[in-house]
């Protein structure tokens, strides 16, 4: 596993993670983010910039 970003996710007031998963030559991408009090609040299998172009932090 390798992190890529640990950026502000300005929409909620977070912090975000992405990071690439690998598993022999395949790669997959995967974000979590974080609240103020660390506590997990969206996560999946595309980048953070993919979930916020499909508006997932507006919800």
């Amino acid at each position: 596993m390798r992190y890529t970003h640990f950026l502000m996710v300005p929409e909620i007031g977070a912090s975000r993670l992405n990071q690439t998963l690998k598993k022999d030559a395949q790669t997959m991408p995967f974000y979590v983010v974080f609240d103020n009090r660390e506590n997990r609040q969206h996560y999946g299998y595309i980048s953070c910039q993919q979930a916020k172009v499909r508006g997932i932090f507006s919800q």
